[in-house]
């Protein structure tokens, strides 16, 4: 179906391939919810537009989905005339959003191919509610602020589609991805820490122009370990959860046990020998999709289950980005630069509340001007640290050069990561 921007108006653009995914109750997408957010949309006198990537059916035959509800919905879009699929949306999704003025609904960043003109992000998430029910809402990227909800465990209908209560089961069902492991007593805590390391594991990772003539993977590897034991030791100890990601072209997150969750407490990492650079291709460097999942991930905790069960206020993130290069990656063919990225990455920073974007460049070919650019200011405190650590910050931000081949490699990465994670003013 092809949309006529003059005769038609929409308020929200939906990425649907990516909240159908997102959003589950249980291990499998849950077209309840989806269906649970086109009525909330409806209630609210809200015009819409959803899009699917050809390959939905697929995807969600894989994770176990409702197919039969799925095309029935689908039916449902199509006689409303709102919805409309390619093999890749994304770059549609972007142009609709420009024609319309719109802003784009999904469940979390996977925008890895948009250029240009950056919408207005809202996200649709899922949490469970404190009668045990499930809630969908809406709230803006980066923000804590909840623009509509809906009660999806009561029963409710979109158009045709009748959905009866949920049964206790699905009441109790994990909703949503893992964020962190469910304490076994309810946490006491007033505030919780977020620290997201997001490491380059592109190619030049592999290089061995280092002081000993290991490769630089080899040196990171050991300097987090040693930086996550020592992490155990101070002062937020208690308090603080970790989330690790090896990023090229792909972003993948690495917890520090067999289990699936993206944060977990600095204790759980203490004994970790992981290798956190393994199980991803050495493609390019895509800085810009590492920022874009570190910033999501820390949202999307913030608004989950657990995060209530273990501290009452998340106030305090920082994300520490290390690379080597310069952003450098390939989108639908088109090469993209560090240049390239600079309305984006200033985008995804200006919408996370409380986040602090911390960088390391290392080596001589890291693109140094940008990340001291993009980087957070560093408070009093920070400095102070940074001068009894004598740790060399660039114009008073939260960036710091670092030479491969200087025997101090390890004492500047670890104290780096000490100070920016030290959120006091």
């Amino acid at each position: 179906m092809a949309t006529d921007p003059s005769s038609v108006r929409f308020d929200f653009v939906i990425d649907g391939s990516n909240v159908l995914l997102e959003n589950k109750i249980g291990p499998a997408p849950s077209v309840r919810l989806f269906a649970a957010l086109l009525h909330m949309l409806d209630q609210n006198g809200k015009a819409y537009k959803v899009w699917f990537d050809d390959s939905i059916h697929r995807h969600l035959a894989e994770k176990g989905a409702d197919i039969s509800s799925f095309k029935n919905l689908l039916g449902i879009l199509r006689r409303k005339n709102c919805v409309d699929s390619a093999s890749h949306a994304d770059p549609r999704i972007q142009q609709d959003c420009q024609n319309f003025s719109a802003p784009v609904i999904n469940g979390g960043d996977k925008n890895d191919s948009w250029r240009g003109f950056i919408p207005k992000i809202i996200r649709c998430r899922v949490q469970r509610s404190q009668s045990k029910g499930v809630t969908v809402f809406l709230a803006a990227a980066g923000s804590s602020k909840k623009l509509m909800t809906f009660d999806a465990a009561g029963a409710f209908q979109y158009v045709g589609m009748v959905f009866d209560a949920l049964l206790d089961a699905d009441r109790t069902a994990s909703v949503g991805r893992n964020f962190a492991q469910l304490p076994r007593l309810k946490g006491t805590r007033p505030h919780g820490n977020l620290l997201v390391l997001a490491l380059d594991a592109s190619g030049s990772m592999d290089e061995t122009d280092t002081y000993d003539g290991r490769p630089k993977h080899e040196h990171v590897n050991e300097i987090l370990h040693d930086t996550l034991q020592r992490l155990g030791q101070s002062s937020i100890a208690s308090s603080l959860w970790i989330c690790v990601l090896a990023f090229s072209d792909q972003v993948l997150e690495h917890p520090p046990d067999e289990s699936d969750a993206i944060f977990s407490s600095v204790g759980d990492w203490a004994g970790s020998t992981i290798d956190y650079l393994a199980g991803i291709e050495r493609g390019y460097t895509n800085i810009r999709f590492a920022l874009d999942r570190s910033a999501d991930l820390i949202d999307g905790f913030r608004h989950s289950d657990v995060a209530r069960a273990l501290a009452m206020r998340w106030d305090a993130a920082t994300v520490v980005l290390l690379t080597d290069g310069v952003h450098n990656t390939c989108v639908n063919g088109i090469f993209e630069t560090a240049s390239d990225i600079d309305d984006h990455v200033y985008a995804t920073i200006r919408r996370s509340e409380n986040v602090s974007f911390g960088f390391i460049g290392l080596g001589k070919s890291a693109k140094h001007d940008a990340m001291e650019t993009w980087a957070t200011r560093a408070t009093d405190q920070q400095k102070e640290m940074a001068v009894q650590k004598k740790v060399p910050l660039v114009g008073g931000s939260l960036y710091v050069k670092v030479d491969a081949k200087s025997e101090h490699l390890g004492y500047i990465i670890r104290s780096f990561i000490d100070i920016a994670s030290s959120r006091a003013k």
